[in-house]
Formats: structure tokens, sequence, C-alpha cells
């Protein structure tokens, strides 16, 4: 499972016509229960498998050099406070106790396609009552990609655990979805609740705007 683990935490590049562009293409993966119209604490624990993956991700090229847009103790991050220009590039957000860091933000001009492979227990194509309709539990998903909006997304009480400071996410805000797609399987598994689900998560990044500060980050441009 380590290997795996490395893996789909990992970059991808792509040859520009200005030489080496990155373009990140990451794959998230989740076991686990996947309900629909869930609580909070349900999401967090999502999250929690998410920023796992993350936390890796931001210790390779080309994040590992972006972490000077949140890092307080980088030099960079101090030359943008010294200026006054922080409030232009810091991505990190405080929401009650948790420093949430998204990847795919705004400051960045950066979207995302999104694709989902879900092993569950149904037939694929069919719909039951008892794990939930589906659009719902993509929402679900989605809630749990992207950071909270506000303290009252958090489960009452919780606060960040060790290696949580900084809490990485994939998204801002699910508005940055670009466009996604889900595929169904059946999950040929005795042992599964109907709650269960296996789901690889793809992930490609396109920008909105080339900038100097991101035009290495590569990706299309849309």
């Amino acid at each position: 499972m380590r290997q795996l683990h490395r893996w789909m935490a990992g970059v991808q590049s792509r040859m520009g016509a200005k030489g080496i562009r990155w373009q990140m293409e990451l794959t998230l993966y989740y076991r686990g229960e996947l309900g629909s119209n869930k609580k909070p604490i349900h999401k967090q624990i999502l999250r929690r498998s998410f920023h796992q993956q993350l936390s890796v991700l931001w210790q390779q090229d080309p994040w590992q050099a972006e972490r000077w847009r949140w890092d307080t103790e980088n030099k960079i991050y101090q030359v943008h406070k010294d200026s006054k220009n922080l409030e232009n590039v810091d991505i990190k957000r405080s929401i009650g106790g948790f420093t949430f860091v998204p990847i795919i933000n705004q400051k960045i001009f950066m979207v995302a396609d999104i694709n989902i492979q879900m092993l569950r227990t149904e037939p694929a194509g069919t719909l039951s009552a008892q794990s939930g309709d589906l659009d719902n539990r993509v929402k679900t998903l989605f809630d749990a990609l992207r950071m909270p909006n506000k303290a009252q997304d958090l489960p009452k009480g919780d606060m960040p655990k060790k290696n949580e400071t900084p809490f990485f996410c994939l998204l801002e805000d699910d508005a940055l979805i670009h466009k996604f797609s889900v595929t169904t399987h059946r999950w040929l598994d005795a042992t599964v609740s109907p709650q269960e689900v296996m789901l690889l998560i793809s992930i490609k990044t396109s920008l909105t705007k080339l900038m100097a500060h991101n035009e290495h980050l590569g990706g299309n441009l849309i």
C-alpha cells in the first residue's frame, strides 16, 4: 500500500514548446463509507484521508517549490509580506482552529477536471434507497475535497491532530471544478457494506489565466 500511496500522490511532467512544463495529473484514492447528505464529521474523515495524500504532493516538484505561498518561515513569503503583497499570493485560510491550504485555488487561476471511478456493491447503473442516491454521494465527496466554507462545516470541537497544520485540501471551492465524470462499477465482495465504496479520483488541472507566477505549473489554458 505504501508504493500505491506514493504513486497516487505523484505528478507527471509534459513537454511543451518552451521545454518541460508541469501538468498535474493526480490520483487520490479512498476506501470507506460514502453516504448521501452526510454530516460534517463524516466529511472530515474523508478530508483527513485526502490530506495525508496531499501532504506527500507538497514534498514533490513542482509543488515543493510553491510552499512559499503558505509557509510563513519561507524567505519568499517574508518578501511578499514586507512588500505588502501578501494578500495576492497567500493561499492559506484559517477556519475554526484549522489552517487550510488548497492546492487548486483562485489566486493561482487554476481549475480541475475530475474523473471518479467508483466501486460499490450495487450493480452498475442501479441506485438503491439503502445506500443513498448517487448524486448526493458525489456531493458529499465534493464537499470533502474542498476546504470548509465556515467553522460550522467542521465537526463540533474538532481540532488539528499531529501533522495537520497546515491541513491540505484539493480545492478552495467546488466552483473550481471545471467538469467532472463518474463511472460506477460493481464491487464483487460479499463482505463489503452497502455504504462502503472504493474511489479512484483522477484530477487534471487547467489554468484560466496565464501569469508569471503560475506559468511553470502548466496545464491547459482555457
